[in-house]
């Protein structure tokens, strides 16, 4: 543990104090001017912040600016989540060496109150700042090389940092692996106690905090996103299948809550029109989830993290979202997700008695389900279809 730990503290340190092609400040040189806050229509917190000349001293995890610390209250949220002071008194600003400057940062939160979880990653943080970094949104990032990301999970939602997390420990994980991929050529620097624990102070020509407002409904912005994710993990296109054998069937298989509690059995329903395979994406790595999803036809999941794997589908394949008995959270924004991806069904169960949930699941968010046999054909014929017409 010891020595992963100082490993890590290494390689950070590394990071912050290498010289490269940021500007650098040296000796007493002004390293501040006057701070600016701006806001644009924000994900979350509502209003995307930039703020102009900001210092933050990993050490004492506040930032610093020169001005009004009241200009900040046009961002909605924005010193709640993130500890701020102002500089102003004594010209502190002026006086302080950095010890790495940056042309941009981005600070963010992500969703972590359960553990990392697909789709908040997704519709929270990946998407928007994919538009950021990647799209050029409102020209935000117009010609700015030297960029560093530095997310965060709040203690709770809109409450401030919680600086002892162990949600960047796992460099292997989903959302890791997620971030490292979308940073890229950028800077990644969790906020933790690893990063605060070096001390170091990290200076900003401008700073952004919160998340861009996305257009969910957006075509663009989806395919955009897909094609930027399967370049960066290397994924080409699979074939076109063979078109004499039977068409590609993905089933989700869940663990935990939202269970398909019949499997075996609508694989056997449908086993006379499709080659079903069962998926258990919590085995697979990111690069084989996104790998894996491209040979199929049709993908079926149960609302929940794996089906945001039917994002990266060839573009005439089919998503069906299955809908537990009277579920209430996030069904809708997940639907308008894959809907507008491509080709989509939606199937809600509707009968009580096939519906298996705990008393205390008062939002019905955790129900496992016995899927109709006839209505899972049904659907499955109806995906084919579809899945034809898209072609």
């Amino acid at each position: 543990m010891a020595s992963n730990f100082c490993g890590l503290l290494t390689i950070l340190i590394s990071i912050i104090i290498h010289v490269s092609s940021a500007p650098t400040c040296t000796g007493k040189t002004n390293c501040g001017g006057q701070s600016q806050v701006s806001s644009y229509p924000g994900h979350w917190p509502s209003n995307y912040c930039k703020v102009k000349n900001v210092v933050f001293n990993t050490g004492d995890r506040v930032l610093r600016i020169d001005g009004d610390l009241q200009e900040l209250d046009k961002c909605h949220k924005v010193q709640d989540v993130w500890k701020f002071e102002s500089a102003n008194s004594d010209n502190q600003l002026n006086n302080i060496v950095c010890d790495q400057v940056f042309t941009r940062g981005h600070f963010f939160t992500t969703y972590y109150f359960h553990g990392s979880n697909y789709f908040h990653l997704h519709y929270d943080t990946m998407l928007p700042l994919f538009v950021a970094l990647h799209q050029d949104m409102n020209k935000l990032s117009s010609g700015v090389k030297d960029v560093t990301l530095l997310p965060a999970i709040e203690v709770n939602r809109g409450e401030g940092i919680d600086w002892n997390t162990d949600a960047f420990d796992d460099q292997n994980s989903y959302w890791m692996q997620m971030l490292q991929m979308l940073s890229k050529p950028h800077r990644l620097l969790p906020l933790d106690r690893k990063l605060a624990g070096i001390n170091k102070t990290i200076c900003f020509q401008e700073a952004y905090f919160g998340t861009p407002k996305v257009d969910f409904s957006s075509p663009d912005i989806l395919h955009s996103y897909a094609d930027f994710v399967k370049k960066a993990f290397g994924i080409k296109p699979l074939k076109n299948m063979d078109k004499t054998g039977k068409p590609k069937l993905g089933l989700i298989h869940r663990e935990g809550r939202r269970k398909i509690l019949n499997e075996d059995e609508l694989i056997k329903s449908v086993s006379s029109i499709a080659n079903v395979d069962v998926l258990d994406f919590s085995q697979m790595s990111v690069k084989e989830q996104i790998q894996k999803v491209q040979q199929y036809n049709v993908l079926i999941g149960m609302n929940g993290a794996g089906l945001v794997n039917a994002l990266y589908l060839p573009k005439a394949s089919v998503a069906v979202q299955l809908v537990p008995y009277k579920a209430q959270l996030n069904v809708k924004e997940f639907g308008n997700l894959l809907k507008t991806r491509g080709p989509y069904l939606e199937w809600h169960n509707n009968h009580p008695e096939l519906d298996h949930r705990i008393p205390e699941d008062i939002f019905r968010n955790g129900a496992d389900t016995v899927v109709n046999v006839n209505e899972f054909v049904q659907i499955v014929n109806q995906a084919l279809q579809l899945y034809q017409k898209n072609l």
